[in-house]
């Protein structure tokens, strides 16, 4: 399955709540912060790690269904700021 940056911004949006037709009616400005805030990272690098995924050498490393992959992203995504709340790493902004 081909997925570039538009597809996983979308897709990924809808996962968290905003649906099509409520994409289509903002700025791409603040659906791609709307991403950040949901995922902790860009589209771009969301379309990039996904594609590597699924092109790996490494059989059992493979994903290749964007609900699994978006369902990591949240979990890395809520450890991260579960790390940062208790002082173990400081946020890279």
């Amino acid at each position: 399955m081909a997925v570039n940056c538009a597809l996983i911004l979308q897709y990924g949006l809808n996962i968290v709540g905003f649906d099509e037709a409520r994409q289509r009616r903002t700025r791409a400005a603040a659906n791609v912060e709307r991403f950040c805030a949901a995922y902790g990272v860009g589209p771009g690098a969301c379309s990039a790690v996904y594609q590597d995924l699924q092109t790996t050498l490494v059989p059992d490393a493979r994903i290749n269904t964007l609900n699994f992959f978006f369902f990591c992203v949240i979990e890395l995504a809520f450890l991260l700021q579960e790390r940062i709340r208790d002082g173990g790493v400081l946020p890279l902004r």
